[in-house]
């Protein structure tokens, strides 16, 4: 686990080794381990390194026998035991231990068709000497990031946004149509980003820049459904063969390792295989006010026999990382679950160096209890269009009554009713707080231009049903744009490694063949997945439902720190397309017990928050952990 950065220069004889070597300078929590700068006259690299396989021997950049390729990367392939050997019986000559010497010999070998060949996490940077080249590509599912600008006179990347920005000759300015994307997904969906003319490097792309300067952006993955018809019980063996067999390979490591424990199934059962390999410590969390989760993890933890670690985070710590962290993911990101990830990976932190975690099997197996929508819904749109239209619009003139919701939401669209899972408020409440030039219904329209290009992706391909679409969104947006966003960002913070097993080619394989009533029913989510972890977790931790990090926002603004935030948001100018009046009135609102607007307040206090930190360069990192002990080669 690492943090890139690069700087190409189009033209000769300007200095970019400083801008790169800034970019690196703001990324030491990624990698306290080792800290290089490389260049030549066309390209430099910076490279921080936390140390994980090959300790002794994996400074990069690294170079191929002749010289001719040139790799920096950020992540983890597991599977380059098998490909190394394959090397080197072809003839190749590996010179040291790292697992991503073996993507610089294959890309050498085969191109980019060498990136199919891996599994892991991974966002690599390429550079042909030879021909002036540069090829940057990020992992299928967007576990690692890469950012990117590109323009005349030069392509930049790096790891994070702000280090990004470090390497660039002016600090970008903040979109104002990401202002809305954000207020409608509680992220910015990529490839866009917060600022102007930064993108994210999709998943599963990589981009090309020719010595001309030319940019070509090419797709070498796209998950795909190819459901087969076997029994049940064919598929929960699949599956659990699978996941024990990426639990194994995400255990390959050379320091120390543990696992996140919620209490749910995709945890539990993430840490249960790990344990029975070898003892593998878990770490949980839980808020002082609200639900309290830590209870289903303790027992989850004395079930499974592992050594378990706890943290009850309180309303003063909370408060006090909320600025830590904002500056840690770069961009603005308003999930609240991320500050419980926060500190989190802060406690695991004191005690190793890896954790495993449970994220994406919610994605892969159908875990949302919104994917039973559709089904739902089935007997309204069994009905004539006329009719449908029709009680449509008499339930949306409709006072407030029992199924009006139902109604109004079967005679909506897919493509409008389901953007993702992350939501900020209702389209009401946030056309409420925008500006009069932004509250048009142009600008209100606008970020459905993201879910709708995925939606008309998903249109082109086989097996598309509503369930799959929504799946198949969700793959693209709230995946990469939330979940794996905070996992990377906030374990980072504390330069620990997050390893997502479920996140793997071969669980993906298992879980894309299974039929979607296979998966889910009116009563069930994920039923081949709690199948296959029946037979791995005791039953009374199979039962146990999961939590997350249910963090008290609501109540935190209901409190004293409202009337404080109230006077910060009042403050703020948001890029001129929020009104601080109309926010202050949700505050009021909010505080008075009219209305419930904390996803809303919340969101906007990190954009806030955010944009002040980004625009002043006053980041309030954390000081990187102290490198590990070992002899560089």
């Amino acid at each position: 686990m690492c943090g890139i950065a690069g700087v190409r220069r189009f033209e000769r004889g300007v200095d970019h080794s400083a801008q790169a070597a800034a970019a690196g300078a703001v990324m030491g929590h990624r990698g306290p381990d080792d800290d290089q700068v490389w260049h030549d006259e066309r390209l430099a690299l910076a490279f921080r390194r936390l140390a994980i396989v090959g300790l002794s021997d994996g400074r990069q950049p690294l170079s191929d026998h002749d010289g001719r390729y040139v790799l920096v990367g950020n992540g983890e392939i597991y599977n380059h035991l098998e490909l190394r050997a394959g090397l080197e019986a072809r003839g190749r000559r590996l010179r040291t231990h790292s697992d991503l010497e073996v993507v610089l010999h294959l890309y050498a070998e085969e191109g980019p068709d060498a990136f199919a060949r891996l599994r892991g996490m991974y966002a690599v940077a390429i550079w042909d000497t030879h021909t002036g080249d540069l090829v940057c590509c990020r992992d299928p599912f967007g576990i690692k990031p890469l950012y990117y600008q590109h323009d005349a006179g030069a392509f930049r990347f790096a790891s994070e946004l702000p280090a990004l920005a470090e390497a660039m000759d002016h600090l970008p300015a903040m979109r104002p149509e990401a202002v809305l994307r954000f207020l409608t997904f509680q992220y910015v969906p990529e490839p866009d980003t917060a600022v102007e003319g930064v993108s994210k490097l999709p998943a599963g792309h990589y981009v090309r820049v020719t010595a001309d300067g030319d940019l070509t952006l090419t797709r070498w993955w796209t998950p795909t459904f190819t459901p087969t018809t076997r029994s049940f019980d064919d598929y929960v063996e699949e599956v659990r063969a699978a996941i024990a067999d990426s639990v194994h390979i995400h255990r390959s490591t050379e320091v120390e390792q543990g696992a996140f424990l919620s209490g749910g199934i995709d945890s539990s059962l993430t840490s249960a295989l790990a344990n029975r390999t070898s003892p593998t410590p878990t770490f949980s969390v839980g808020f002082a006010h609200g639900i309290d989760e830590l209870t289903n993890a303790r027992r989850a933890a004395e079930a499974l026999g592992t050594q378990h670690h706890e943290l009850r985070i309180t309303d003063q710590m909370a408060f006090d990382g909320i600025d830590p962290m904002i500056a840690h993911l770069g961009e603005p990101l308003a999930d609240p679950a991320a500050l419980g990830l926060f500190y989190v990976s802060e406690l695991a932190a004191t005690k190793v160096t890896t954790v495993l975690s449970g994220e994406g099997a919610d994605e892969l197996f159908l875990g949302y209890r919104l994917y039973d929508e559709p089904r739902s819904l089935t007997p309204f749109t069994r009905l004539p269009k006329v009719m449908q239209s029709a009680a449509s619009a008499l339930a949306r003139r409709a006072p407030a009554m029992r199924g009006r919701n139902w109604v109004v939401r079967a005679g909506t669209p897919l493509e409008r009713r389901y953007i993702g899972n992350g939501r900020v408020g209702s389209a009401d409440t946030r056309a409420s707080v925008l500006n009069p030039a932004w509250a048009t219904a142009e600008a209100l329209a606008e970020p459905y231009a993201a879910s709708d290009r995925i939606y008309a992706q998903a249109d082109g391909l086989d097996g598309m049903d509503d369930v799959r679409r929504m799946q198949y969104l969700d793959l693209h947006l709230w995946l990469p744009g939330d979940i794996l966003t905070k996992a990377d960002r906030l374990s980072m913070a504390h330069s620990l490694e997050l390893r997502v097993p479920f996140l793997d080619r071969v669980v993906w394989d298992a879980a894309s063949r299974i039929p979607v009533d296979m998966s889910l029913d009116a009563h069930t989510t994920k039923r081949v997945l709690r199948a296959a972890a029946a037979d791995v977790l005791p039953p009374d931790v199979c039962a146990l439902p999961k939590l997350g990090f249910p963090v008290p926002v609501r109540t935190w603004i209901s409190g004293s720190w409202g009337m404080a935030l109230r006077d910060e948001l009042a403050g703020e100018d948001f890029g001129g397309v929020v009104d601080p009046a109309a926010v202050v009135r949700l505050v009021d609102d909010h505080r008075a017990g009219t209305a419930d607007h904390s996803r809303v307040l919340w969101a906007l206090m990190i954009l806030g928050r955010w944009h002040r930190q980004f625009s002043t360069r006053t980041l309030r990192r954390l000081p990187p952990r102290p490198p590990h002990a070992y002899t560089a080669g």
